[in-house]
């Protein structure tokens, strides 16, 4: 009996060495938010609405769809300086809480009263941002949500007037530690960049990104006759770009934030396959949150992209 215990021992540990990923082994931190979890926890949309849409909520909850990705603007909040209304994103939160659907928040862009409305670069707005994060993870800090540190801040159209590593990283620096102040289990993702910009991405490694987040996020958008599965290439680089400049205690998944196909560019038909594929890909490529923009197109003109990035679900 002792050596069919022993023989048992030695098969397990050996399947464990040959077979299980070892930065999948215990030793190493990883947010439980960012864990593999059943397919449908990790699978979810873009939306742009906040409140008033029970038809689209109760879509999504029949989807299945485990989580949604949405802006939290500081705009958005702070309307008259220094005061905020959180009435909205309240909403939000409890409608889909109901729904059993996380919330992806990305915490983004500027406001009127500081810094022209541009992305912060004086030491009064990014305080301002602080305190606005800060009251943010003191209010949801029991709500689970994942905070992303801004949307695609290598184009200057959304970090402006234009991209600026140095002072993204600088924001980045203030408003992770107010969020974990409030919220010592948030769960923070950055720098969600358009497509796989190494180049970004580096420069913010460099800079520490690695040891104020807990996932990396990403946009692998390409051109439509690229399918799903090409972008396993660029996720194993980024993946060893992680490796060479993250704290060795953890364990830093990639997340695709933000990902689709244009019927401008393809067919619907081409499109609804695409959404399956790029699920499956990205679970294959161990990416455990897929977000596919979005929810419904948001235009009615068939032949600009932007107006046709919608699901039909």
């Amino acid at each position: 009996m002792k050596t069919l215990k022993l023989i048992g021992v030695i098969i397990i540990a050996f399947y464990i060495s040959c077979y299980l990923d070892k930065d999948q082994l215990p030793q190493k931190h990883i947010h439980p938010a960012l864990q593999m979890l059943p397919i449908q926890q990790g699978l979810g949309v873009n939306i742009h609405f906040y409140k008033g849409n029970e038809n689209d909520l109760k879509m999504l909850a029949d989807a299945g769809l485990g989580i949604v990705r949405m802006d939290v603007s500081w705009s958005g909040a702070e309307k008259e300086k220094g005061f905020y209304d959180f009435s909205h994103y309240d909403q939000l939160i409890s409608d889909l809480e109901k729904r059993s659907i996380r919330l992806l928040f990305i915490i983004d862009y500027g406001n009127q009263f500081y810094d022209e409305g541009l992305a912060p670069y004086s030491d009064e707005a990014r305080f301002a941002y602080v305190e606005f994060c800060a009251a943010l993870a003191e209010r949801y800090a029991d709500k689970n949500i994942i905070w992303e540190l801004w949307n695609e801040p290598n184009l200057d159209h959304f970090w402006k007037p234009k991209a600026n590593v140095n002072n993204y990283m600088k924001w980045c620096k203030g408003v992770v530690p107010a969020i974990r102040k409030n919220d010592s289990d948030a769960c923070i993702i950055a720098p969600a960049t358009s497509s796989f910009d190494i180049p970004f991405m580096e420069s913010c490694f460099k800079q520490g990104l690695l040891d104020l987040i807990d996932g990396v996020s990403v946009h692998p958008y390409r051109n439509a006759n690229l399918g799903p599965e090409t972008a396993a290439n660029e996720y194993n680089i980024l993946t060893n770009l992680i490796e060479q400049y993250k704290p060795k205690a953890k364990r830093i998944p990639v997340i695709s934030g933000e990902w689709s196909y244009s019927t401008s560019l393809l067919s619907r038909e081409l499109q609804g396959k695409y959404i399956a594929r790029q699920w499956l890909s990205n679970m294959a490529n161990n990416v455990p949150i897929s977000i596919w923009y979005d929810w419904h197109d948001d235009g009615k003109d068939p032949q600009n992209t932007e107006h046709n990035f919608g699901t039909e679900l």
